[in-house]
């Protein structure tokens, strides 16, 4: 199967859940990463801010800010992706592809101490994924290649069988966090 052809499977399967059940799964994601993720210990954490049927991410945004944890999310423009600073979501408006962005120009760059939330549509327990088709993550992450790199997701978005075409350019998290497992991708690689 090809990168379109998963993509398309996997939309599929991600828009037939229930708002009850994408509540509980992206809640249950939440607390998986608040039992990994030392978050006191941030600098910044670089966040998507969640479309359609992706896990929501708002509670994870809504957490950061109200314990005084630095959150940045981000903005496209043309083939690049920058990451700013929000302080609340007042600041955020409908930008590109519909998506939430921050209105903000406080730009930040990551570094050791900060932890970047990944999106994605599919991906396979070696951590390789398939994202939106436009490689921003990767691009961004290849450029700025620090902090520690966890992609959240539902379980079923996990494929077993390792079967994603991979590219040079291809950005692999350090970490998958689901609803139902942690899979420690850097360890398995390592």
């Amino acid at each position: 199967m090809n990168k379109s052809e998963l993509r398309k499977i996997m939309s599929v399967k991600r828009n037939s859940l229930t708002d009850e059940e994408k509540i509980h799964k992206s809640r249950k994601i939440f607390e998986n990463l608040l039992d990994t993720a030392n978050l006191a210990d941030v600098s910044c954490i670089f966040i998507f801010v969640s479309y359609r049927s992706e896990c929501d991410t708002t509670p994870i945004i809504d957490y950061c800010i109200d314990n005084g944890i630095k959150v940045a999310v981000p903005r496209v423009n043309g083939d690049k992706m920058d990451f700013y600073v929000i302080r609340d979501k007042s600041e955020l408006s409908i930008g590109s592809y519909g998506i939430l962005e921050p209105v903000t120009d406080t730009i930040i760059y990551p570094d050791e101490k900060s932890l970047i939330i990944m999106p994605g549509l599919v991906f396979d327990t070696k951590g390789n994924r398939i994202g939106y088709g436009g490689g921003y993550y990767d691009k961004y992450i290849s450029e700025y290649n620090l902090g520690l790199k966890v992609a959240i997701c539902f379980d079923f978005q996990i494929i077993e069988e390792n079967i994603i075409e991979v590219e040079d350019t291809d950005v692999v998290p350090d970490m998958i966090i689901t609803d139902s497992r942690n899979i420690d991708v850097a360890k398995l690689r390592s």
